[in-house]
């Protein structure tokens, strides 16, 4: 009898075992199907918190889409910056456990592999001694500063047309399409003309397109493929000039013939090949991995942020020539820019046109480098610029300097802007001063210094007689105008035409001299 206790015992202990052994197998198996970009928004609009989608990431296969167009896209729909950058980082998940674990191992004579898929989370492995044991090693990519400049792109356009439609249909699908209005008409026909000039001559032989979608911030975007997207909030901004639209479309364009989304995709997956290696050395126990590791990372964000700097200005510079050809001033690339600035604030990184693109003052510096060829070419094809698909081109202004200063006097203050001005002869202009305190309007009891709702303003109208005119004019504003009892009040100086804004100044200060 006690015989037969022990026995089961023995047997209740070891089911024990093996169950426990299961349950622990479990839970370090990383799950078999893979995470995908439709999961995170999922969780995300599940209201899961960021940390714990990151936990679930760093502990899963995964498959995501780490193209710029689809991490700008992820961050409008919400999903924080952290999930974020957790999917770049790990875009295929953790590295397989290795069988054997060593302490400090020396690996030599590794082989490089090349990866023929892209889309391939697998990794190849040699096996190797190191110390009196055998273990399986990752093989490792090249290294990343060469791979990042000399990564090929594969004369087959199959695999980029493929995982375009692909992105395209994931963002379709959560925006309606906008057409037959004005302005989703006007996007098809500049996009037409854009296609039908020299400059587009040669280009790869992808889907080219253009739609027009259903969002309310400022923005245009390509995919790989060919698939160029606008939003609604962007078309609402630049209307219905035909010629903001070619600034907008001829960049976007340009991008797609260079297949830069393409190409920064094949670095990504370049850069992630190398960061799964170090990722296993350092699970077979060699420390010393973490700093391969660290430089990699480093080096490939820094390379890749360089390299698509130079892709926006090669953007650039073959969207303008595009533009020109199609009869659109160039011009309305400055202007578009400008108006960018205005609207949405001396910002690039995201809600605002061009989100992963350079900040529009240095874009906008480095069209003028490129304009007086643009502007040469046009004129030869274009000598009547009235007649041009893109009409007479936009006004540009700029404020050269505002300044203020007391008339004790005549109880007033002195105010002057200095100007300049473009394409502008002819048309009337209005430059203003309007003034505020603590962020609110200031009222006026003088009806010379009234705006339509009873706030001081200074207004001078002019009519430019050239169309490139530089000029300085002046303002008295009296003390008497104001219709509150501080003096010491904050300005703006603008100049506009037919109620458009062209340029503003900064605020600056402003001081009354007391009755």
């Amino acid at each position: 009898m006690y015989r037969k206790h022990l026995i089961f015992v023995a047997f209740s202990v070891f089911v024990l075992a093996c169950a426990i052994s299961l349950a622990n197998a479990q839970l370090n198996q990383a799950p078999s199907e893979a995470l995908t970009n439709h999961q995170i928004v999922q969780m995300v609009k599940a209201k899961v918190p960021a940390e714990e989608i990151i936990a679930k990431i760093k502990h899963s296969r995964c498959h995501f889409d780490t193209t710029p167009t689809i991490l700008d896209e992820l961050e409008h729909q919400g999903v924080p910056a952290e999930v974020v950058s957790a999917m770049s980082e790990a875009p295929f998940g953790e590295p397989a456990k290795p069988q054997t674990i060593v302490e400090t191992p020396r690996v030599e004579q590794i082989r490089v592999v090349p990866t023929q898929d892209p889309n391939s989370a697998r990794e190849t492995h040699d096996t190797h001694t190191v110390k009196g044991n055998t273990v399986a090693t990752a093989t490792p990519a090249t290294q990343v500063s060469n791979a990042a400049v000399t990564i090929p792109v594969t004369g087959d356009l199959a695999d980029e047309i493929t995982l375009g439609f692909s992105q395209q249909k994931s963002i379709l699908s959560s925006y309606a399409i906008i057409k037959g209005t004005p302005t989703a008409n006007l996007a098809q026909l500049v996009f037409a003309n854009l296609r039908a000039t020299a400059a587009f001559n040669g280009a790869p032989s992808l889907p080219y397109d253009i739609e027009v979608i259903e969002r309310s911030d400022a923005n245009a975007f390509n995919t790989m493929g060919g698939h160029v997207l606008v939003t609604s909030g962007l078309a609402e901004l630049i209307g219905e000039s035909a010629g903001l639209w070619a600034a907008v479309e001829g960049h976007e364009i340009a991008h797609n013939i260079y297949r830069h989304v393409y190409r920064s995709y094949l670095r990504e997956q370049e850069l992630q090949r190398q960061i799964n290696y170090w990722r296993y050395r350092i699970a077979l126990g060699d420390q010393s991995a973490n700093w391969g590791l660290l430089a990699a990372v480093t080096a490939g964000k820094l390379l890749n942020k360089k390299l698509e700097r130079n892709d926006e200005n090669d953007a650039d510079q073959l969207g303008l020539r595009m533009m020109v050809e199609a009869g659109y001033h160039p011009d309305f690339a400055i202007n578009l820019f400008r108006i960018l600035k205005s609207r949405s604030g001396e910002q690039s990184k995201f809600g605002a046109l061009f989100s992963d693109h350079p900040r529009f003052i240095t874009r906008e510096e480095h069209i003028r480098k490129l304009y007086p060829e643009a502007l040469a070419r046009f004129k030869s094809m274009w000598p009547d610029a009235a007649t041009s698909p893109g009409g007479r081109p936009p006004i540009i202004a700029t404020l050269a300097k505002v300044s203020s200063k007391q008339d004790k006097t005549n109880n007033a203050v002195l105010l002057q802007l200095s100007y300049s001005i473009h394409n502008a002869t002819g048309r009337e202009v209005d430059a203003v001063f309007l003034f505020s305190l603590k962020g609110q309007q200031v009222p006026s009891i003088d009806s010379t210094f009234q705006g339509k709702n009873g706030s001081l303003v200074a207004i001078k109208r002019f009519i430019p007689t050239s169309d490139d005119e530089s000029s300085q004019l002046a303002f008295v504003v009296p003390t008497s105008a104001l219709g509150t009892q501080q003096h010491k009040l904050k300005a703006r100086g603008c100049l506009l035409s037919k109620n458009e804004i062209l340029e503003c100044s900064k605020e600056f200060d402003v001081s009354f001299p007391s009755h």
